[in-house]
């Protein structure tokens, strides 16, 4: 739609980059906090062990989660951008 009213390649290029990186970082950190809630459970009630939270793997999977988004997204988006607005929207 933002093709339709002018926007530039780079401009919707920052846009999809933004919005695809907010999407991985919300669902890698929702990823992150619902395995270790689901670990904490096993750990403490099923196996009766501590439960330690190690924080450098949650954060660096939620950063995959987030880059991998974003490739996927762009993967995605690649025919769109390359494509006349009118075309695009013939199609829709």
């Amino acid at each position: 739609m933002l093709k339709t009213l002018g926007a530039k390649r780079l401009r919707l290029a920052g846009i999809f980059s933004v919005e695809f990186l907010i999407l991985g970082l919300v669902s890698g950190a929702l990823g992150s906090v619902l395995a270790t809630l689901f670990s904490r459970l096993l750990l403490s009630h099923l196996l009766d062990a501590e439960f330690h939270v190690e924080w450098p793997p949650l954060l660096i999977t939620t950063a995959l989660a987030a880059l991998l988004a974003v490739g996927a997204g762009w993967l995605a988006s690649l025919r769109i951008l390359s494509q006349k607005p009118l075309e695009v929207l013939r199609d829709e």
